[in-house]
């Protein structure tokens, strides 16, 4: 319609739109063909350890904690002192904690702990004692769950009870702790039998 135009003035942006569409796809195949051929840079190795250190200060990292008793009373059958260790460079968040007894069948103790950031936390109990026991003792926390195992048995000769324990990680595969009180517990009981 007069003046030699190449489309009319319904059509007019047609030439835009499609050199743009062309455009935004070439640029779209030339970025996936360079992604797929050309190596991507490795993250620098200081930036993931910070990233790594502050996840840790959040959550705990792989920061856990055990589960002890001490200040033995031969005479009351009873530990006096009741002690949570903690291992690891973090503080743990939101602990929460479940003590069993694999013999009795049954939980003996459960608690919220809170936050852990001092390498231990203790209280003065009354906590009596078999001759021999076993414990299963389960933690939950921010960074995640694991569990423990403690035998205690009563030593006539030392007048305390031996202490055998070891900590799983949190997939409950591998052990990351293990302590057996030397000799006294080996020389009078044997290696402990550890449970499944």
């Amino acid at each position: 319609m007069g003046d030699w135009r190449c489309f009319c003035y319904e059509h007019r942006w047609q030439p835009t739109i499609w050199l743009s569409f062309l455009l935004f796809t070439a640029v779209a195949g030339t970025a996936s063909i360079y992604s797929a051929w050309w190596p991507k840079t490795q993250p620098d190795p200081e930036m993931v350890r910070m990233q790594q250190r502050l996840e840790g200060l959040q959550t705990g990292g792989d920061t856990y904690a055990y589960f002890m008793l001490y200040n033995f009373d031969i005479q009351m059958a009873e530990a006096r002192d009741f002690v949570i260790i903690r291992r690891g460079e973090y503080p743990l968040y939101d602990v929460r904690i479940r003590i069993r007894d694999m013999d009795a069948g049954r939980d003996v103790f459960e608690r919220p702990l809170g936050e852990i950031n001092s390498p231990a936390i203790y209280q003065i109990v009354k906590w009596p004692l078999t001759p021999s026991v076993y414990y299963r003792v389960f933690f939950h926390a921010r960074n995640g769950n694991w569990r423990q195992d403690l035998i205690l048995k009563r030593s006539e000769v030392r007048k305390y009870w031996a202490a055998a324990t070891r900590v799983f990680d949190k997939r409950g595969k591998e052990v990351v702790f293990e302590h057996i009180d030397n000799p006294d517990f080996v020389n009078e009981f044997g290696a402990p039998a550890w449970r499944q």
